[in-house]
């Protein structure tokens, strides 16, 4: 049988790809041309499709020397599609789908494409993106050919490649047919190509893809490799082994990531392994010869502009022995000439330093459209008196005695970053067309925690358009978020916050809080997203009349401690599991929370006469001193104390302006409450009271609650709006709200770049504006005033959402809004300015971090995300540094030297990646690159530095608690960054607790409910948070389902352990339980024994108490997987529902527990095989107990709240049933026992205990 092989000899003159196709698949038509999966295509059918989509592309006007772009994924339609383009005596033009919009047009238009290539997938979007001048082709359209066509001329375009420019823009640079033939007979010859099975992973973007792209030419077969491929090495080994690639090239970046692949140390496939893009190291060398010693390992170098690979060096024993070496680039490919050239652009001596320079058959043709650079790099220079035309590559090398070349590096602003070139010029220009920008610089540095090449940008920011807090003495947090000074702030604010009680406290009632209030403080958000209907002038209008103090609506309340803990209830925390922060009712710039609440009370049962300090996280007074400044009895006063230190953390300016504002914002929830009590609120002048305050303190507001209404005081505040284009019937301008309508007073408005950078894409949303002014002589109660006002505006009804963006200052450091709004209404009156918009329900309840997420990036983090959407991933800057000026050398030029050295000092210090050293490490590594969608392999690497924010940090702590039994507070990866910390946090916490899992985070009062047979407690997680209006839920998952663990052997066993836990964890609390399924009986047995013990139990809730009667199977107790009844309860634990008739037939071949966990990896086949391993025995053990005595009940009866599912058989509590039900205490719910879980039943059963509760008290 003929070989591919046979008719390179023949074809050694061929230069024209078509000749060469046209060659290969006479030659071998029967053998694969492309392998994508399962599907093959030969030479001989690739040829009658190319034929045929060439024929196509003629017939709709493609014509010989004609470029065509290819938007297309990897797959055989791309190989087919590229060959219809050369057979149509076209050059092809890759256009990569992943990248941006924008340099995609930019690509089109240079080449001045008129027809495109696309599929289904595609089609859509490159339409979107070209003029309508541009034809699309779908992949495959063909057309009947009379005759292959005329063959192209040999000089002529076989294909563009993009590559990166200095001007700014990408260059295209045009390969002809004589070059690339040359690249590919010398890869035949010298590279057995020409048998080869090679992967194509490259992005076809490259350059470097093309002889992927194109091996068929000389015979061999292309394995597809799916589309982003390149990014994961161990799909890459995985397809190596299963295709039996032989061929395979990588840039050293890739190839130390595979060489840690164990299934590539395996492999027998490889006979060529080609390192490029990048420089070799030794290092690198020496490991990719280890991992696969029977292949060839060949570096490669060349330009794109002199056709993928110029020269090449076969890698020996000589070239690893020196580990900081790097490996020689070699000789030129047959036919390629090189020479290294001074600045004169002559030959320097043997041995020196000199740009490269390489002639020969496969120096481009040029730059696309493009002629000046075209002069600028192909040049001619004397060679022996001969005229010879030369690519200049700007890379430094120098000839060694024997006659190989060695990099040292770059003329100009072109690195290599992961195998892609880059000039650092067109990153620079694209950031500076920012507009935040003023300056940018860009420098390659390598990274010392891990020795890669990275990008690197500086930026100064155009104080015009981007606006920085403290802008003259802006600390780094103002620039960038990555060093969470803020959030370390808030996290000291609740630690100081949350101090431990002292004996005289007077603990408040009400601790829990109202759902008003919790509903009111997550509520009271400081929105950025506006989601809402639109909204028409009159919602405008309407919305800031609304808008007035609150009076008192019913009947004066005698102010009792009940009263005064309602009352201070609404300035306390509320949290939540999806929010690293509690949430507070009034708004706290910043979220500091920097104010202290003194009250001042006399005649009051169960509180001493005096002052006291409100402390809001264990809701309680601390006592001051006895003295009442002159208080009438039965009344308070209520006074606000700011604390500058806390600001001072954060902010630099400004710090009494953002203490008064704060301050507002509580007098504006003190109003709303004390009106619900029926009293007003009165000020009283402010007094810095030697009993409050001090130099780091200031009292910034003193209320007192009174029964009459209080005479006006002179502080008016005027509020207009300005209008955006989104809201219906407006016309942008500035407007007072009188009588019902809108007063023009200007048509200029607060623009974008008057706000704050960091809330420019929040003003972008809005669609209105809101400016609260007061005249300047107001003083510091004008900014309580604005604040309060602000605060009316917040806790409105009708689904406006609203963010400050900017205000005044009495100490001279306005905002630029605040400069603004007087530039448009004359005067000098203080400012408050907000954005509002539109809010949906959905936002409103919300108890997440959505609207926060402005808090996890600064200007740095903005910029570079801004960037991903403009520039190609790989030349995005790994570093985006925000600083005042960027330094300059003696020459004028940017300082790089000084750049790279600072962020050498800013850069943790290098060391070997460490990997993890136990279960606890491996888990958690696992679940941190869950989190940040990365594959980080060193336990300890800082959260912050590899990508995380304070979202991510709280995402982590769930899983790690929710998945690995822990208690970690949230701020745990502000203290421990790493993962090797977090575990040894983890593992230092009780072994009890391990299995006591957090599913909700509620209120204060726990619930601890037991999971079903199977003792794993995940399906209880949607009944948690329905439950978590009124609880913080646990679960107790049973033992036996951590690895270490066994079940236990008893019922009475499991039951001891169970008090013990809930002895140990609760041993200070009122508890309600509950448990689902089996879990009722267990959670009765507990509360039985605690009441035993002389514990209380609040209340015992039980949910689907029966077992599921299906018919013709009865509940039997016997050898387990002898049982079909149990089969089919072991299957429900796993599914969530009681098998079909197929997955029954399957059970009935059951015998042991192996099949039956064989059968299993079919239903759930991403279920990890150990963990179920744990469950069913779980499961097996506790059918067992279903013999064992019903637990006593007596003494529960009255606090039993019982939920029966529709089907179930009778429980252990048959014999109650009827008196339960007659108390209302039983429900029976039309439901099955698994559906009773479900999101709509299980805020059923919210809903009916909170009822319950409600009518008990």
């Amino acid at each position: 049988m003929e070989t591919p092989t046979t008719f390179i000899a023949a074809s050694r003159v061929a230069t024209t790809m078509p000749t060469l196709l046209r060659t290969a698949a006479a030659a071998a038509p029967d053998h694969p041309a492309v392998v994508e999966g399962d599907a093959t295509l030969t030479f001989s059918a690739l040829w009658t499709d190319a034929v045929s989509q060439a024929a196509h592309l003629r017939s709709q006007g493609v014509r010989p020397g004609d470029s065509v772009g290819l938007f297309l994924e990897p797959g055989a339609a791309l190989v087919t599609a590229v060959w219809g383009v050369l057979l149509a005596g076209a050059a092809y033009v890759p256009l990569a789908v992943d990248y941006p919009d924008e340099r995609i047009r930019y690509m089109i238009g240079q080449s001045r494409l008129a027809h495109v290539i696309a599929d289904e997938r595609t089609a859509a979007r490159v339409r979107q993106l070209t003029p309508d001048t541009v034809r699309v082709h779908h992949a495959g359209a063909a057309a009947v050919a009379s005759s292959v066509g005329q063959d192209p001329d040999a000089d002529g375009p076989a294909y563009v490649i993009f590559t990166s420019g200095s001007t700014g823009r990408p260059k295209g640079v045009v390969v002809p047919h004589v070059a690339i033939t040359h690249q590919l007979r010398w890869l035949a010859g010298e590279m057995e190509l020409g048998s080869a099975r090679i992967l194509l992973k490259t992005p076809t973007s490259f350059d470097a893809a093309q002889w992927e792209l194109l091996a068929n030419a000389v015979g061999a077969t292309i394995v597809i490799g799916p589309a982003g491929v390149h990014r994961d090495p161990a799909a890459i080994a995985q397809l190596v082994d299963e295709q039996q690639v032989s061929h395979l090239q990588c840039v050293p970046t890739l190839w130390r990531a595979l060489t840690r692949e164990h299934t590539l140390s395996r492999n027998e496939s490889l006979t060529h392994v080609f390192s490029g893009g990048e420089a070799l190291t030794a290092t690198d060398a020496q490991e990719i010869l280890q991992v696969v010693p029977n292949a060839t390992l060949v570096n490669l170098y060349g330009p794109t502009e002199t056709t993928i690979n110029a020269t090449f060096h076969r890698v020996g024993p000589d070239d690893v022995r020196d580990a900081r070496s790097v490996v020689s680039i070699g000789r030129p490919v047959p036919g390629c000439t090189v020479h290294v050239l001074d600045h004169d652009r002559r030959p320097v001596a043997p041995g020196d330093v000199g740009e490269l320079a390489i002639g020969g058959p496969q120096v481009a043709s040029g730059y696309e459209n493009d002629p000046e650079r075209t002069a600028e790099r192909f040049i001619e220079i004397d060679v022996d008196g001969v005229p010879t035309r030369v690519y200049v590559t700007g890379d430094v090398v120098s000839r060694h005695p024997d006659g190989d070349l060695h990099f040292h590096g770059r003329v100009d602003d072109q690195v290599k970053i992961n195998g892609h070139r880059v000039e650092t010029e067109e990153v620079r220009l694209v950031i500076e067309q920012h507009h935040w920008v003023r300056s940018a610089a860009v420098v390659p540095w390598t990274d010392p925690r891990d020795g890669l090449e990275r990008l690197a940008a500086f930026v100064e920011l155009d104080p015009e358009e981007a606006a920085v807090m403290d802008a003259d003495r802006a600390g780094q947090h103002h620039r960038s978020k990555s060093g969470h000074e803020q959030v370390r702030a808030q996290l000291a604010a609740l630690e100081r916050d949350g101090e431990r009680t002292m004996p005289d406290d007077v603990a408040l009632p009400g601790s829990d809080g109202t759902l008003e209030q919790q509903t009111t403080a997550f509520a009271r958000k400081t929105y950025r997203f506006y989601d809402g209907a639109e909204l028409h002038v009159d919602d405008v209008v309407a919305f800031i009349e609304a808008s007035q103090p609150p009076s008192p609506t019913g009947p004066r309340v005698p102010l009792t401690i009940e009263a005064l803990g309602e009352l201070l209830r609404w300035f306390g925390p509320f949290r939540s599991i999806e929010r690293l922060l509690p949430k507070y009712a009034y708004a706290s710039p910043g979220a500091l929370n920097a104010t202290r609440l003194f009250v001042e009370v006399a005649g009051i049962d169960g509180i001493a006469d005096g002052l006291h300090e409100y402390r809001p996280d264990p809701h309680a007074l601390r006592a001051v001193t006895g003295t009442t400044g002159g208080v009438p009895r039965g009344t308070v006063r209520v006074h606000l104390v700011g604390d500058r230190g806390a600001i001072e953390a954060v902010y630099a300016t400004n710090v009494d302006e953002v203490l008064h504002f704060e301050a507002g914002h509580m007098v504006g929830v003190l109003d709303h409450a004390s009106a619900r009590l029926g009293y007003f609120t009165h000020h009283r002048s402010v007094v810095q009271d030697p009993r409050l305050t001090g130099p780091d303190h200031v009292c910034t507001a003193t209320i007192d609650l009174r029964d009459d209404a209080p005479a006006p005081d002179g502080v008016a505040v005027r509020t207009t709006v300005q209008l955006h284009r989104t809201v219906v019937d407006g016309r942008a301008g500035t407007y007072d709200v009188r009588s019902g309508r809108l007063e023009a007073v200007s048509g200029d408005v607060i623009e974008r770049r008057h706000v704050i950078a960091i809330n420019q894409e929040t003003y972008d949303r809005s669609s209105f504006g809101v400016t609260m002014s007061v005249p300047e002589g107001a003083g510091w109660r004008g900014f309580v005033e604005l604040g309060r006002s602000l605060q009316r505006l917040q806790m409105n009804s009708v689904n406006i959402g609203l963010m400050s963006a900017g205000y005044s200052s009495l100490t001279g450091r306005d905002l630029p809004s605040a400069v603004r709004y007087r530039e448009i209404v004359g005067g000098n009156d203080l400012v408050y300015f907000a954005v509002a918009g539109p809010v949906s329900d959905e936002q409103i309840r919300s108890v997440g971090m959505r609207e926060d997420s402005v808090h996890t990036r600064g200007p740095e983090e903005i910029l570079r995300d801004d960037l991903r959407r403009t520039l190609p991933y790989y030349m995005v800057p790994a570093r985006v540094t925000v600083i005042d000026e960027i330094p300059v050398s003696s020459s004028g030029k940017h300082d790089r030297a000084a750049l790279i050295s600072a962020l050498e000092r800013a850069a943790a210090p290098g060391g070997v990646s460490v990997p993890p050293a136990n279960t606890a490490e491996e888990r958690i590594l696992d679940l941190w690159n869950e989190v940040l969608g990365a594959q980080h392999g060193s336990v300890e690497a800082d959260f912050f530095d590899v990508g995380g924010n304070s979202l991510d940090a709280v995402r982590l702590i769930n899983r790690i608690n929710r998945e690995l039994g822990g208690e970690l507070p949230v701020q745990t990866v502000f203290d421990r960054p790493t993962v090797r910390a977090l575990a040894a946090g983890l593992s230092g916490a009780s072994t009890v607790s391990s299995r006591l899992i957090k599913l909700a985070e509620g209120p204060a009062e726990p619930l601890i409910i037991w999971p079903g047979l199977g003792g794993y407690p995940m399906n209880l997680r949607t009944l948690a948070n329905q439950l978590s209006s009124r609880f913080t839920v646990y679960a107790v998952q049973t033992h036996g389902l951590n690895a270490d663990e066994v079940p236990r052997a008893t019922l009475r066993e499991m039951i001891d352990d169970d008090v013990t836990l809930v002895q140990g964890a609760f041993a200070d609390q009122d508890v309600t339980l509950a448990g689902y399924s089996f879990g009722a009986r267990v959670a009765t047995a507990v509360a039985a024994s605690l009441l035993r013990a002389g514990r209380a139990v609040r209340q015992l809730v039980l949910i689907a108490p029966g077992s599921p009667f299906i018919p013709a199977l009865p509940v039997a107790v016997g050898r387990q997987f002898d049982d079909p009844y149990f089969l089919r309860m072991a299957y429900s634990v796993f599914l969530g529902r009681l098998p079909d008739v197929g997955a029954s037939t399957q059970l009935d071949a059951v015998t042991d527990e192996r099949a039956f966990l064989a059968a299993l990896a079919t239903w759930r086949p991403e279920l990890d095989s150990d963990l179920a391993a744990r469950i069913l025995r779980v499961a097996s053990t506790t059918f067992g107990f279903r013999d064992d005595p019903a637990p006593d009940v007596s003494g529960l009866l009255a606090d039993m709240r019982v939920f029966a599912a529709t089907g179930d058989s009778p429980s252990f509590l048959r014999s109650h049933e009827t008196v339960l039900e007659g108390t209302g205490q039983l429900s029976r719910l039309p439901v099955d026992h698994y559906t009773i879980l479900g999101e709509s039943t299980a805020a059923t059963v919210a809903h009916l205990l909170a009822d319950r509760q409600l009518q008990e008290r």
